[in-house]
């Protein structure tokens, strides 16, 4: 009975040692395995940025000649006030007016704050004042003539249309940049400059 008892404890403790060993051997096993994982999940990604080639410029200057044709197109109909005109166009007529020293002085003294910052708004009294507007229209409603108030509408417009159109160059380099194909790039830009003179062939038809 005490030989059984001896060999029984004697085979308990080798099955115990045994799975210790086990243990740790499956433990050291999967430790590189978890150090690779780790190494995979927390690398940083390569950039991959498209090269500037001189055919790759010229697609971005003829992109942006595109979008500037596309915007000047039928800029100075119609020769009214339109909606944005209204809001904007009296900021600029204040600018100049006298509410503030600009653009005579060397720098502002005061700024209009309402729904947006004043840097649209000084942009467009820039534009207006390098057009020669002397700030007398007030821009009161939808539909007043410009024609007949003598305002230069022309030149305060040319200046959201330069801007406009950078748009169009500038989302096409973004894309390149991030690694899309030059075909979809040039599908994106497009879409930009098609969106511009569809919109003014839509505000044509409605006003006829």
């Amino acid at each position: 009975m005490i030989r059984s008892g001896r060999t029984a404890l004697l085979t308990m403790s080798s099955i115990s040692t045994m799975r210790q060993r086990q243990a740790k051997a499956d433990a050291a096993r999967a430790e590189p395995a978890a150090k690779g994982t780790a190494d995979v999940k927390f690398a940083r990604p390569k950039r991959t940025r498209a090269p500037w080639t001189w055919s790759g410029v010229a697609l971005t200057l003829a992109l942006f000649v595109g979008a500037l044709l596309t915007r000047f197109c039928m800029i100075k109909y119609p020769s009214e006030v339109v909606f944005d005109e209204v809001h904007f166009g009296k900021f600029a007529a204040y600018y100049i007016r006298g509410e503030v020293r600009w653009p005579c002085a060397a720098k502002l003294t005061q700024y209009f704050f309402d729904v947006h910052p004043p840097l649209a708004k000084l942009l467009v009294a820039l534009a207006a004042w390098l057009s020669g507007f002397d700030g007398i229209f007030e821009f009161e409603k939808i539909g007043e003539s410009y024609l007949e108030n003598n305002v230069p509408y022309f030149g305060i417009r040319a200046m959201s249309a330069v801007l406009g159109s950078l748009v169009v160059p500038l989302a096409y380099q973004t894309l390149r940049e991030t690694g899309v194909s030059v075909l979809a790039s040039v599908v994106c830009a497009l879409m930009l400059i098609l969106g511009a003179y569809a919109q003014a062939a839509l505000t044509q038809t409605t006003r006829m």
